[in-house]
């Protein structure tokens, strides 16, 4: 059983003159993607994985060090694809995939590397400087991404707001490179996207179910992430259809709750559904709303961003930490509590 619901910290705490985020119109939901969350780009990173595993264990090296360099790349690249393709479109459990073809593929190549070596040439200089090319690129890219797997040092603890079943990440992290929120200074730059999974590790009956009931989350009940007061609630607005979403109000229906210094804001909940009132004070656990698909959404999830609470109104975004641990990306968080 996980740890009892924990107290919130409180970070920046003062009185606040105005609730309403800065800049939220503004900058919390900028309509254009990052070219990483790009469905192209997303295919394009998935079809690499075999590509390049493929290529390692059939390519001829004139030299060790250009065999060890090539393993070096490719496994590189596959802790990337590891990291930051959404497996939960498939299976949650795929997402080991990447690094056991990468093993696969470097155990076939290594077989070689006792073979007696070839002279060095001019063609195999330039290879190996493309090949040593490629491998710091992919390092630098790959410590971007392994610190957003850090939390920083200001951070909010909270409960998880979901009491059964197992969920993993769809948008989460400190890097851009698995969290399209982490872009600029908004409000929501350390939000979490969450998806309930399955057996199977899916969070869908399908690829892309053109049914909202389809997919796990939908409908699933929503429980107060900590003890505090209901600062706004935001109802009426309908589901919006899978092939596209509302921009008028693109947290949807949503409540934020004011807990240890800070406000926390749970949004795209389903119409008619929210529990609560402005005013009403919440104990972490209660039941809140479900979750839903209205706003700028484009499947059922559950959003859920903290904001520092400032003289001014709503300050900086606040990472989140649930049970201590700081969730990213194709992490599975599992909650039974009876």
């Amino acid at each position: 059983l996980p740890p009892p619901p924990p107290k919130s910290r409180i970070i920046d705490s003062g009185t606040p003159r105005d609730l309403t985020p800065r800049g939220r119109k503004a900058s919390m939901y900028m309509p254009d993607w990052q070219v990483i969350n790009d469905p192209f780009v997303m295919l394009v990173v998935l079809l690499l994985v075999p590509a390049s595993c493929w290529w390692l264990g059939r390519a001829r090296f004139a030299t060790r060090l250009n065999r060890g360099v090539a393993v070096l790349s490719v496994g590189l690249y596959a802790l990337f694809a590891m990291f930051v393709y959404p497996w939960v479109m498939f299976s949650i459990h795929l997402r080991w995939l990447p690094l056991l073809a990468w093993l696969a593929a470097s155990t076939i190549t290594l077989r070689r590397l006792l073979a007696p070596a070839a002279q060095p040439n001019r063609r195999t200089r330039r290879r190996r400087f493309a090949l040593i090319i490629c491998a710091g690129a992919m390092l630098l890219i790959d410590a971007n991404l392994l610190k957003g797997l850090l939390p920083p040092a200001r951070h909010i603890e909270l409960a998880f707001p979901f009491k059964h079943g197992a969920y993993t990440i769809l948008q989460g992290g400190s890097s851009s490179w698995i969290n399209f929120h982490f872009r600029g200074e908004t409000e929501s730059r350390f939000g979490l996207d969450i998806v309930q999974v399955d057996n199977l590790g899916r969070r869908a009956d399908g690829l892309l179910p053109q049914h909202l009931d389809a997919y796990h989350t939908y409908r699933d009940e929503v429980y107060s992430p900590c003890s505090g007061r209901v600062m706004a609630v935001i109802d009426g607005w309908p589901d919006s259809p899978l092939s596209s979403y509302d921009a008028d109000e693109p947290g949807g229906n949503q409540v934020a709750i004011e807990c240890g210094g800070a406000v926390v804001w749970l949004q795209h909940l389903l119409n008619g559904s929210i529990e609560v009132a402005v005013g009403q004070t919440v104990q972490a656990g209660d039941a809140l709303a479900q979750v839903g698909n209205s706003g700028k959404s484009s499947e059922p999830h559950l959003h859920i961003h903290a904001q520092a609470m400032e003289r001014e109104g709503m300050g900086a975004s606040l990472a989140i930490t649930f049970s201590s641990r700081y969730l990213t990306r194709n992490m599975v968080y599992r909650v039974s509590v009876h």
